[in-house]
């Protein structure tokens, strides 16, 4: 019965870990290889951009290698948990219970890595203002933000049409919500929950997991502005899951598992940065 239990916990952790959270939803999460333990290497499948060249009649011609483009991800991330069951509700378990718990440790995990990919902010390669010098953002601004953003990456070589999102705090929202030109939300696609709407050429995506200085006041937050399975990539595995009876308490049983993931910032020419402070209306 036991390792009936751990196959279907280790099944349904697996399938929700698949399951994607705001960050997570935007990156690239395809790769070739397999995650066992920490600091595994699979390669992330990424298409890359194709060179041109001048050709000069009766010359030879460089070919260029499409699997330059596929990078390594190290899963160098090793997180856990454990929580305890009455030993006889664990051998009885039913399939959807075991599945609930492991939808609720996998969501965790998922917030984990969620957390860790927002946190990578400072490896984006098109900055708009500073850590140390944010904007005082408001609604009276916050328009002409993002469309200074949306200038700089077309400055970059990404074209307009480009599908572009913006993952932002609620406070965000707010000033979005406040500015006389409103969000359109007529696009049907949503990459992930806290899609919110389309407006200044951006999709607007919403997360507390954003990276910010002080989350009671907004000071020094760090919007990430990303192309949609371009700028970000992660790989993300189960480890182990295992259990066995608590010595010291009678009758209870502990389950414990592992994952390992690793990201990064895949294309830091397709990743921005807007540093932005809270700011009362006035």
């Amino acid at each position: 019965m036991h390792n009936l239990n751990l196959k279907i916990l280790r099944a349904g952790f697996t399938k929700a870990l698949e399951d994607k959270a705001v960050f997570t939803g935007l990156a690239n999460n395809t790769f070739t290889g397999q995650i066992n333990q920490k600091n595994d290497i699979v390669k992330l499948v990424q298409v890359g951009d194709v060179d041109i060249n001048t050709y000069t009649n009766g010359s030879s011609i460089t070919v260029q290698s499409i699997s330059d483009a596929a990078l390594e991800i190290i899963a160098d991330q090793d997180d856990y948990f454990a929580y305890s069951l009455d030993t006889l509700e664990y051998n009885n378990m039913k399939s959807a219970l075991s599945a609930e718990y492991a939808r609720k440790a996998a969501y965790a995990a998922n917030n984990t890595i969620d957390e860790y990919i927002a946190a990578l902010y400072a490896s984006a390669g098109i900055v708009q203002n500073t850590n140390a010098a944010p904007v005082d953002m408001t609604s009276l601004n916050v328009a002409d933000q993002f469309l200074e953003m949306g200038e700089s990456f077309a400055v970059a070589g990404i074209p307009r049409a480009t599908r572009k999102a913006a993952i932002v705090l609620p406070w965000v929202t707010t000033k979005l919500a406040l500015d006389a030109s409103a969000i359109k939300t007529e696009n049907a696609e949503v990459y992930a929950s806290g899609y919110i709407g389309t407006a200044h050429g951006w999709d607007f995506v919403e997360s507390n997991n954003c990276s910010v200085g002080t989350a009671s006041t907004g000071a020094k937050t760090r919007i990430m502005c990303v192309v949609p399975g371009e700028s970000l990539g992660y790989a993300a595995a189960v480890s182990t899951i295992e259990s066995q009876p608590i010595e010291d308490q009678i009758g209870k049983t502990l389950v414990k598992g592992r994952f390992v993931f690793g990201a990064k910032v895949v294309r830091p020419d397709m990743t921005g940065v807007l540093y932005a402070d809270k700011t009362a209306e006035a």
